[in-house]
């Protein structure tokens, strides 16, 4: 009798787990359908640039970010890097009404910033709502609004005379008036390249390979600083001149015109690359792009545009006009080879 007995609550013990482990599955199937269904709704991976709302020496500022995100149904991750190098981890959930929230914290350890974000998709898919938290750079709770819009292709395109007007304005605005001269995006044994982001031109670059006796005479200090590297070389490539318009800075726009240029350079046999950054109160244009690109600055010049700029009329964004005192910032690409010979 007693055998009976266990054996018939064994049986209901059996049926009993099978019958929670068919609802379990089926719990779980339902929770991945509307995950799966959810991120096809709301498809948010994908790479952005953001806009918040900052502040900077105690003015409201806009600043603009890269944002890469990950989905994996409701669950969101990514990370932004702010001009700088300061980096971000922005972790949250989609809401069944497509709404992102969640909270970010900065990625290094001793970097104590941390808080949250409310963010709606619009019908475009760009991400926009507010931002809160503890800026441990200003040491003060902080709040604003916080935009993030979907990155657009970038395209590179060989100059073109069409293009000549456009990329006038944008070297005048970001390099200054007469920086640059017709004849050297005219000029065929340059590399001109322009940067067109949904057909609106968006920045430029100009490149070159040229003798290094040449780039002596443009800057002479390389020669007395005695740079390695160069003293074996006969030609090197030189990137001239590279600029993005106001309103695609922070889009990658930078990147992929130097990642073409130096294609180009690799393809006339060049492999040691110079770059010259102007350097101005707020720093070296070119800075984050050379370094993503494998430059390291080799010597900084103060004053380096100083006679050049009164000859020719170069009226620099930063001084105005003539004479431009803002320094000169070099660059050579693989410069862990290239090193100040001993005394």
């Amino acid at each position: 009798m007693m055998w009976g007995l266990l054996q018939s609550l064994g049986y209901e013990v059996t049926v009993a787990a099978l019958g929670g482990a068919v609802v379990l599955c089926f719990v779980q199937a339902k929770r991945r359908f509307k995950n799966a269904r959810l991120e096809k709704q709301y498809p948010v991976a994908g790479e952005y640039i953001s806009l918040f709302e900052d502040e900077d020496q105690g003015s409201k500022v806009v600043m603009k970010a890269p944002v890469t995100l990950r989905q994996k149904g409701r669950q969101i991750v990514g990370e932004t890097t702010l001009p700088g190098g300061r980096k971000w981890i922005l972790r949250g959930e989609l809401s069944e009404d497509g709404y992102f929230h969640g909270l970010y914290h900065a990625a290094a350890l001793q970097d104590k910033g941390v808080g949250n974000f409310f963010l709606e998709m619009d019908y475009r898919g760009n991400l926009e709502g507010i931002w809160s938290g503890y800026d441990s750079h200003n040491r003060k709770v902080q709040s604003g609004r916080y935009s993030f819009v979907k990155k657009s292709k970038v395209r590179i395109h060989k100059f073109r005379e069409r293009y000549m007007s456009a990329v006038m304005d944008i070297a005048e605005n970001q390099l200054g008036a007469a920086y640059i001269d017709e004849s050297e995006l005219r000029d065929e044994s340059n590399i001109a390249l322009v940067a067109s982001v949904d057909k609106e031109i968006a920045g430029f670059c100009l490149a070159r390979k040229i003798d290094l006796d040449h780039l002596y005479k443009m800057v002479p200090q390389l020669r007395t600083e005695n740079i390695k590297r160069l003293k074996f070389l006969d030609q090197v490539g030189l990137v001239s001149s590279i600029a993005t318009a106001s309103k695609f800075q922070g889009c990658g726009v930078g990147s992929e015109l130097m990642t073409r240029a130096l294609s180009g350079l690799e393809s006339l046999d060049v492999h040691t690359m110079v770059m010259t950054g102007w350097k101005s109160e707020r720093g070296v244009h070119i800075e984050s792009i050379g370094h993503k690109n494998g430059f390291n600055e080799v010597i900084e010049i103060p004053h380096f545009w100083h006679e050049d700029s009164q000859q020719y009329g170069y009226r620099c964004p930063s001084c105005g006009e003539p004479p431009c005192d803002c320094s000169a910032v070099v660059y050579i690409r693989h410069a862990k080879m290239a090193t100040r010979e001993d005394d």
